[in-house]
């Protein structure tokens, strides 16, 4: 779905418990992009890590998004998706890009939704409001869905982000999903999960973030498309 379908509606009365920031492995100072990729075919359903087609709009969005990113940011390495949707952003911008590395992980795919992939937006919220107070209760580690959890997801993004910032020797871009990059960020800034659904991801835009010498991120720009 591009519209965000978030348990936010669902939120806790209560404040979340604080959550601490990841620092991230760095050589010295870097830039962080984690793109999103374009518009996609399958705007009315739940289609999570399901290798869905961009849209005619997203292969625009994506050419235009890749000519502005690989004249402005000329990163060292571009860490990709493998799912056709993100991938084909990566590919265009490490094609353009001088001397940009392409990667592709495993790890930045988008959450699996188990038995909730495929839904349409409204049996997908009517199960959102069935299981919500069951999510709030323990949001990292819920798994009503018998899909992935907030953690797992939050922790293959990092380390996958991690790896590739190695190497990217000043700026890493990633092209990935809303909620890997959702969950990831937050796992990097100590965002609370559900804070974290109010960070603005649409479709090709990105998140920006700022890499110290000592590993910390600071969040620089959200919901940008270059």
């Amino acid at each position: 779905m591009d519209h965000a379908l978030t348990p936010l509606e669902f939120a806790p009365k209560s404040p979340e418990p604080r959550r601490e920031p990841t620092r991230i492995g760095s050589r010295g100072p870097a830039r962080v992009w984690l793109f999103r990729h374009g518009a996609v075919d399958a705007s009315g359903a739940s289609y999570g890590n399901s290798d869905v087609p961009l849209s005619a709009l997203g292969l625009e969005q994506t050419e235009a998004l890749a000519r502005s990113v690989a004249e402005s940011e000329k990163p060292g390495v571009v860490a990709t998706s493998p799912l056709s949707r993100a991938r084909a952003l990566g590919e265009a911008i490490a094609e353009r890009a001088v001397g940009a590395k392409l990667v592709v992980d495993a790890r930045l795919a988008e959450v699996d939704r188990g038995r909730w992939q495929g839904l349409e937006r409204d049996d997908y919220l009517t199960r959102w409001r069935a299981d919500g107070e069951a999510y709030w209760n323990a949001p990292l580690d819920w798994r009503g869905h018998g899909g992935e959890t907030e953690r797992e997801l939050a922790e293959r993004g990092f380390g996958a982000v991690s790896d590739a910032l190695e190497h990217a020797d000043g700026t890493l871009v990633v092209t990935a999903h809303r909620q890997l990059i959702r969950a990831t960020v937050a796992f990097l800034l100590g965002i609370p999960t559900g804070r974290s659904y109010a960070l603005e991801i649409p479709v090709a835009t990105g998140i920006l973030l700022d890499v110290d010498e000592d590993g910390t991120c600071r969040l620089r720009r959200s919901g940008v498309s270059r």
